[in-house]
């Protein structure tokens, strides 16, 4: 892609009439913000270039050098230097649209923020997507040391900040009574995800995941068990819901909202929940939920239970370019065998009741397979 001209297809040519955004994950290059379909602040006399097969000329690199780095990371991880971290793959060129880190949650606030002030008048839908707890970690002065918890513990302070003061938006405009605030997740929490950033030492105590085993990229509960806060004051109750729910749920969910039809063959796993929201629901929505992990790893929830499916592959897969498959993160992903588990009397997922519940296994194997086949 040419980041030096028209970039596109976007957020513009799905439905949105306008985006600010970054191109990848903040861990891959290039390290700029795209606003509709132009990077900000581009010198045309200084050109991006991205690849993620090869440096360009002396451009300098995690691996070649280190003590440019404020903390180390994996080889994957170790391509240019921007901001004084390294990212997966290389950049060049680009300097003054370059974004620094630590002004990344100054730039989400504020769009979100004038976004809601010019839209109070009429319905409006927003994303708002935040960089932390991902990789890599970095913090605005006031947030060095918010928390006891390290450099992860401390931006996972700052995207509290970051989501309140999107609330405070909403509270100035007069919408916070009849918006709806989705806070949610697209996986589990990660502690070592590429960056040597002392995550994993100075957790002192806390547990991310709670009483759950594993962490992203994985099919345990841990990877796919997510924050799913709703706040609608106008209409639904403070609380907590034990019911299930998959964020695929969402397109059902928002299109009985509006009124809408979903297009025949679209959005298949998606269930509408807003009985649920409502505090309306009779019955769950959903009853099951088909999990997937990297190494093609797939586990099946059926109320309480819980199968992981065994998968031959010997080694990870879809771990991405350069990665370690020898790294514990990835390693777990491979299930030698079925395994079944009762929920609420094994969060940790440690014991395995297959051999004891044979017909279980046996029904809930077909149940998956039923839903793969018609989906």
């Amino acid at each position: 892609m040419d980041f030096n001209s028209e970039i596109n297809p976007g957020p513009l040519e799905v439905g949105f009439d306008y985006c600010h955004i970054i191109p990848a994950t903040v861990d891959r290059v290039p390290s700029v913000w795209i606003e509709n379909h132009r990077v900000v602040n581009l010198d045309p006399a200084d050109p991006i270039r991205v690849s993620y097969q090869s440096n360009f000329g002396n451009e300098p690199t995690g691996l070649d050098h280190p003590e440019l780095l404020r903390y180390k990371a994996d080889k994957q991880h170790s391509g240019s230097i921007l901001n004084g971290i390294s990212r997966i793959g290389f950049q060049s060129g680009g300097k003054t649209a370059t974004f620094l880190d630590e002004e990344l949650p100054d730039t989400v606030v504020a769009k979100a923020s004038d976004f809601i002030a010019s839209n109070r008048n009429h319905p409006f839908f927003l994303k708002v997507g935040l960089f932390e707890p991902h990789v890599p970690r970095s913090v605005k002065s006031e947030f060095k040391g918010a928390s006891k918890s390290g450099l992860r513990g401390d931006v996972i302070q700052q995207a509290d900040w970051q989501v309140g003061r999107v609330l405070a938006a909403l509270e100035e405009s007069g919408l916070a009574n009849d918006t709806i605030v989705i806070l949610t997740s697209d996986n589990g929490p990660v502690l070592f995800d590429g960056y040597h950033d002392r995550a994993v030492e100075e957790l002192n105590g806390h547990r991310p995941a709670g009483p759950w085993s594993g962490w992203k990229y994985l099919v345990r509960e841990g990877g796919c068990r997510v924050p799913f806060i709703i706040r609608w004051p106008s209409h639904a109750k403070p609380g907590v819901r034990t019911e299930l729910i998959c964020l695929t749920d969402l397109v059902a969910t928002m299109a009985a909202l509006t009124g809408r039809e979903v297009p025949a063959g679209a959005a298949v796993d998606s269930i509408n929940q807003l009985p649920v929201i409502l505090g309306t629901a009779q019955h769950p929505p959903r009853t099951s939920v088909v999990l997937q992990g990297i190494s093609g790893a797939l586990a099946f929830r059926q109320g309480d239970w819980k199968l992981m499916i065994g998968n031959a592959d010997k080694a990870p897969r879809g771990i991405g370019s350069g990665a370690d498959p020898a790294d514990s993160r990835f390693v777990s992903a491979v299930i030698r065998h079925d395994r079944l588990h009762h929920l609420p009397d094994d969060p940790g997922e440690n014991h395995d009741r297959s051999a004891e519940f044979p017909a279980r296994v046996s029904q809930m194997r077909a149940a998956l397979s039923q839903i793969q086949a018609a989906h």
